[in-house]
């Protein structure tokens, strides 16, 4: 190591201070300061209650009697109940966790359902009510059926309705065969025509005529669409009983204009050749 040469200056003597710093805590510094310090019964409490709280809190959160086993379901008559208790999807999840909005739009996308709720309680229940949507006719689309509430919403077929109504599409009869819904205008007047004439059990669908009906007496009436079935069946009668009175017995008889009906005679039979 290289020293550096030169005179040394000569340090000056520092000075040395004895200072005696007594202990000082909180109760003498308010003392000092002119405030007093009280711990009273209430801070006390307020210490314990929030010591309590947070054990709790974490006898909860540990706790296996707070996690849900399998929702309870009411109000299901065609929907499987194992169907409703997967899409809620608590199964195993603590009570905390479990968002009941959430849970209702899950139940919600199930086929055949129309609307849930969801209502939690300790420790661990959950309890979905559903409603579901009630088949109001069948409605058959080539080799598939699927049920139709009274809002054309159509869902799969679960189990058997007796006396149910049945609406077959000819081919090609739908635009979108593949619609989740039917239009209103088909569900009302199918309905309606079932509510009049409840021989009218199982009806067809056609493009050019809408809702068709074949009649016992050997020919075929058609109805349109809409709700103004009660006055198509009366145009219909009165045109029936003027035919009948004639002796004309036709091959279709049109309603889906009340405005203009007509009916359509059968084709001549080819007279055979010599």
């Amino acid at each position: 190591m290289v020293q550096k040469r030169g005179r040394r200056r000569q340090a000056r003597p520092r000075r040395r201070f004895s200072l005696a710093i007594p202990q000082v805590n909180a109760t003498a510094m308010a003392r000092a300061s002119g405030v007093r310090v009280h711990l009273s019964w209430t801070h006390l409490v307020s210490a314990s209650l929030l010591a309590l709280s947070v054990g709790g809190m974490i006898v909860i959160a540990r706790g296996e009697e707070y996690y849900v086993e399998a929702p309870q379901v009411t109000g299901t008559h065609f929907v499987p109940v194992e169907e409703v208790v997967q899409a809620a999807g608590v199964d195993g999840l603590h009570i905390f966790w479990v968002d009941p909005a959430r849970v209702e739009a899950a139940v919600r996308a199930v086929p055949n359902v129309a609307d849930a709720s969801v209502r939690t309680a300790w420790p661990n229940q959950v309890t979905v009510a559903v409603t579901e949507r009630e088949p109001a006719l069948a409605w058959v689309d080539g080799e598939t059926v699927r049920w139709a509430d009274a809002e054309g919403h159509l869902m799969p077929v679960r189990g058997e309705v007796a006396g149910l109504l049945t609406v077959t599409a000819e081919a090609g009869a739908m635009s979108d065969a593949g619609a989740e819904t039917l239009p209103q205008e088909i569900v009302a007047g199918a309905l309606q025509l079932h509510a009049l004439r409840p021989e009218m059990a199982a009806l067809r669908y056609t493009r050019e005529g809408g809702l068709a009906f074949d009649d016992a007496r050997g020919w075929t009436a058609f109805f349109g669409t809409g709700s103004d079935i009660a006055q198509k069946l009366a145009v219909y009668d009165a045109l029936v009983a003027s035919l009948e009175a004639r002796g004309i017995r036709p091959q279709a008889i049109v309603v889906d204009d009340v405005r203009h009906p007509y009916y359509r005679l059968p084709l001549p039979t080819p007279t055979p050749g010599p």
